[in-house]
Formats: structure tokens, C-alpha cells, sequence
């Protein structure tokens, strides 16, 4: 049986592609379907690095980010495991991803 693994974070794609290559069912926030490449706050305002705090708010209510909040807890709340992965101060970016570091594998 594959688990399903839901993964947030800011360095996801590198995350993903190991967990795929250890056979896990891994959804990818970026990438979920076939000519899919997920939500993007550019589909709404190509300038939204400039929006203020009030302007961002405002677009929490847009319909397409409405549909990629709601596509992500989809997918979240029907994995197996959610795993946030983060860098840590220690270097760990130079290490080569260890999935038993993200609790899928055990020791």
C-alpha cells in the first residue's frame, strides 16, 4: 500500500521529488495534475509582489484563490501523513534529503 503525503513547504519541489523516488503518492501543490500547475497570485494580479496588507486580504476572497485554498485542503485533509519540512541553521541544505528526517520512514 502507497501512502499519501501532503507536503508544505518553501523548498517543496526538491522535498516531493525524493518521496516520489521512494515510491510515496505525494501531491504536488505546484504541479497536481497533468497540464496543471496549480494556483499562482499572478492569475488574479500579475503585480501582486507590490499589493499592500489590505490588498492581499482582499484577494483571499477571489474566486481562483478561493479554489486553490479549497483544492489544497482537499488534498491535505485526505493524505496519510502531512509533513512540514523546513532548513534548519545547521547546514542541512547541504545534506542530501533524508526521509526518515521528515517522519515518513522509520528508523
Amino acid at each position: 500500500m502507497t501512502i499519501k503525503i501532503y507536503v508544505a513547504s518553501s523548498w517543496q519541489p526538491q522535498v516531493v521529488a525524493r518521496l516520489k523516488a521512494e515510491g510515496f503518492a505525494v501531491y504536488d501543490f505546484r504541479n497536481p495534475a497533468p497540464d496543471d500547475h496549480g494556483f499562482h497570485w499572478s492569475e488574479i494580479d500579475p503585480a501582486w509582489k507590490d499589493w499592500s496588507p489590505e490588498k492581499y486580504r482582499d484577494a483571499l476572497r477571489h474566486p481562483v484563490a478561493v479554489d486553490g485554498f479549497t483544492k489544497g485542503v482537499l488534498v491535505a485533509t485526505q493524505a496519510e501523513r502531512n509533513r512540514l519540512a523546513i532548513r534548519n541553521r545547521s547546514g542541512s541544505h547541504q545534506r542530501p534529503l533524508d526521509c526518515r528526517s521528515l517522519g515518513v520512514l522509520s528508523n
